[in-house]
């Protein structure tokens, strides 16, 4: 989502630089390699929801991990004085699940951004519920403080609608701007499949995105987790059954607590054949991410943005998810028999809901395709009203 922006800001304004908000210095070169300049957030400061900030030269071109927490007016440390907008990007972050807590900081860092003269803009995320009266106090405070205000899915978009004295007039449904992310090109992913030995012999090719917010979901640690069994099970039966290569995606990657890396690593480990599974590198990029999966022969989605990339790439895809968000989106092209909650449904179901999914690829593919140039045209608007709110 934060390229897909970056991508739209600089079409649309010839001298932008984007900014993006980090807390650990590891992050910055793989910012840095995508042309965001990032700016370092002081340990001490409250949480910030992930934000891409665009900002117009000001005095600040070409500084690269310009450290505007420093900056100080009054005593009241303020990084976005120096903006002119900020593109908020969260994927889920204000509901009931989310607390009171994270919706109050949530709505004071609004606040923040539009003391210091910034647009604000909620670019397509889930939201709510919002049966706890605090959170959705925060939820409707922080969107009335907004110039836009996406939600990617009817029931998020309800949510907010619902919301006593909200701006209605500042709510938008819009599906998520990944459906205009670019991939990499197919020469591309097909040399890295190539390097990890998972394009031999016409063999299918079978892509999974392990979650680790659904892993904390579940009973059990490490390889007795009640998901790693899930998804130990998927891998085995493609291995077993049909052949399969199995690569598998992490998004998450942390590397100083738990991520998907962990996850896969699981998998790896119960692999029935070494050589026929492996794990993207971290070093993967989001594009070459979406062109991989391109290339698979089918994919199972634990991740949103690879169920949006699947969409994107038209290929045959089931999820193990865990949010209505999956479920709103697979509605959208029909395809909501093959979503499927861990939670609620037992290793034995999902396995067999996977296997009638891989039968019926041909089906999937074409719902997609029918689905596709609708949620690509509303992503794209979506866009269009971001880059027209910052011009006015």
């Amino acid at each position: 989502m934060m390229l897909t922006v970056r991508d739209v800001c600089t079409a649309s304004f010839p001298e932008v630089e984007c900014y993006v908000l980090t807390f650990h210095d590891r992050q910055n070169h793989m910012y840095e390699n995508e042309r965001l300049h990032p700016v370092r957030m002081r340990p001490l400061r409250r949480p910030l929801s992930a934000v891409g900030t665009v900002v117009r030269r000001l005095g600040l071109s070409g500084r690269r991990g310009v450290d505007l927490s420093k900056a100080s007016t009054a005593g009241l440390i303020n990084p976005y004085g120096l903006t002119n907008a900020v593109i908020d990007i969260s994927g889920f972050a204000t509901g009931d699940q989310w607390g009171a807590k994270a919706a109050l900081m949530r709505w004071q860092t609004a606040v923040e951004i539009r003391r210091a003269g910034n647009k604000l803009i909620y670019m397509p995320q889930s939201w709510g519920p919002f049966a706890d009266r605090q959170v959705g106090k925060y939820a409707r405070r922080m969107c009335n403080q907004a110039d836009l205000v996406f939600a990617r899915e009817k029931l998020s978009y309800d949510s907010l609608m619902a919301l006593e004295a909200i701006d209605t007039h500042r709510i938008h449904l819009a599906p998520d701007i990944g459906f205009q992310f670019r991939p990499a090109p197919e020469e591309e992913a097909s040399e890295i499949l190539a390097c990890h030995c998972l394009r031999e012999d016409g063999e299918p090719v079978v892509a999974l995105t392990p979650n680790m917010r659904i892993y904390e979901r579940q009973e059990g640690k490490g390889r007795r987790n009640a998901y790693v069994h899930v998804f130990a099970d998927i891998v085995q039966w493609f291995q077993h059954e049909l052949g399969a290569r199995v690569v598998l995606i992490p998004h998450e990657i942390w590397g100083d607590r738990p991520d998907d890396v962990r996850l896969c690593q699981f998998l790896l480990q119960e692999a029935p054949y070494a050589d026929r599974i492996c794990m993207l590198s971290s070093g993967t990029t989001a594009a070459q991410i979406k062109a991989i999966i391109g290339q698979a022969d089918f994919l199972v989605a634990s991740r949103y943005h690879s169920l949006v990339a699947a969409f994107s790439m038209r290929v045959p895809v089931a999820v193990v998810g865990w949010s209505h968000k999956y479920d709103e989106l697979m509605e959208t092209a029909q395809l909501r028999d093959w979503c499927a909650d861990p939670v609620r449904r037992d290793s034995e179901g999902v396995l067999h809901m996977i296997r009638r999914a891989w039968d019926r690829r041909d089906e999937i593919r074409a719902s997609l395709q029918a689905a596709l140039p609708k949620l690509e045209d509303q992503s794209r608007r979506s866009l269009q009203m971001m880059v027209e709110q910052i011009l006015e």
